[in-house]
């Protein structure tokens, strides 16, 4: 065998395994940049769907660590549900007088300004109080129903209406109470 047959022989070994690594190496940095950015785009997507105050951040390579953990801390009330904190037995000391006890919070984890009607299950066209728009967060105290009612005991029904940021009703949810009026 010629000395020319040997080097082109030896060479043609030794080009397919250059070729097999460069090939490998390519594919392994091709899947790492894949996986770079389908990482990026769901981490996209969650702040996307957030709606506080970390969505108007900027989410850079230095602070979506810090992001992903003030997400990670906050409870968050799912969309399209509702949390209240209130009693569902409000007594008045007569019917002139505001609650003793009635209060209504539309609590930090809404995504939603509120307001609430009250009627009387007994009535139920006849709206005895409307409150004022409650801010997520706030709190209404002092209720004092816009009709007066008699000494007794009352089964009503609560609405609440969730408005969106222009004070439109964009849903509603209704829950029974007690209206005790002493005298």
């Amino acid at each position: 065998m010629s000395k020319e047959k040997a080097n082109e022989r030896i060479n043609s070994q030794i080009s397919p395994v250059k070729n097999k690594n460069s090939t490998t190496k390519f594919v392994v940095m091709i899947a790492g940049v894949i996986i770079l950015v389908l990482g990026i785009v769901v981490l996209f997507q969650i702040f996307r769907n957030r709606q506080d105050e970390a969505s108007n951040k900027v989410v850079t390579m230095e602070n979506v660590e810090e992001i992903v953990a003030q997400f990670e801390e906050k409870d968050y009330t799912p969309v399209g549900s509702f949390e209240v904190s209130m009693p569902t037995v409000w007594n008045f000391q007569d019917g002139l007088s505001a609650s003793e006890d009635a209060f209504v919070d539309n609590v930090v984890n809404n995504r939603n300004t509120i307001y609430f009607t009250v009627v009387l299950e007994s009535a139920p066209s006849d709206v005895i109080y409307q409150s004022p728009y409650i801010e997520v967060g706030g709190r209404l105290e002092d209720i004092k129903l816009d009709m007066i009612l008699e000494a007794g005991t009352y089964e009503a029904i609560m609405t609440y209406y969730l408005v969106d940021e222009n004070m439109r009703d964009v849903s509603e949810v209704s829950v029974g109470i007690t209206l005790v009026v002493a005298n």
